[in-house]
């Protein structure tokens, strides 16, 4: 039973005490998820949607240990729902959010990555034209965000190009809160992203 317990801490102590093999990398990730039926946007009625959110994050960071990198990143959002029957028919948020990370990089080319996320964005909701006494009326509107407060956590795989250059696949779970100055315009978001990027190990 000791041994049991003494191996995963020997390994441990492996990972966090054994020498550098690189100083630095630079990274940048392209995250994609597709949902269908899964509004953000709550209501009395059932809402068909279709979702497309894209996530571009460019990073660099340093290595503290030979298998700990702690950095900080660069986060643009762009995310697009189309509604099939709504008052609005298509909402566009983008934002952009500072995000330092932590990430541990196991044997075999297993990585776990964790990262927290601060910025802002601005939400258009593109309405459908109401009849109104003099003509038709507009119901889009637009909200800006200027708390957003998210987290993203999940596990990759780095596959070594060569020496210094490295492919990560890699599958994330996001959650974020968006803040507006009015409370009843708040939404919260979450779920998968599906992420590939590639890294530069520079010692």
């Amino acid at each position: 039973m000791k041994i049991l317990f003494l191996i995963p801490m020997v390994l441990i102590s492996n990972l966090v005490f054994s020498q550098k093999e690189y100083n630095f990398l630079i990274s940048g990730t392209i995250g994609y998820r597709y949902t269908d039926d899964n509004s953000e946007i709550e209501s009395s009625n059932f809402i068909q949607s279709q979702e497309n959110l894209l996530q571009l994050n460019p990073a660099v960071g340093y290595f503290i240990t030979k298998a700990i990198v702690v950095g900080i990143g660069f986060e643009y959002l762009y995310d697009k729902i189309k509604y099939d029957n709504y008052l609005y028919y298509n909402s566009m948020n983008k934002g952009f959010a500072v995000a330092p990370f932590a990430r541990l990089y196991a044997p075999f080319g297993l990585f776990i990555h964790g990262e927290f996320d601060y910025g802002s964005s601005k939400l258009y909701l593109t309405g459908r034209a109401i009849p109104g006494p003099t003509g038709y009326i507009s119901t889009s509107e637009s909200y800006q965000y200027n708390k957003v407060i998210g987290f993203s956590v999940g596990i990759g795989y780095s596959i070594k190009v060569n020496e210094i250059i490295g492919i990560e696949p890699s599958i994330r779970y996001i959650g974020g809160k968006f803040n507006e100055k009015n409370p009843e315009n708040d939404f919260t978001r979450k779920g998968l992203l599906m992420n590939i990027g590639m890294v530069c190990f520079i010692k």
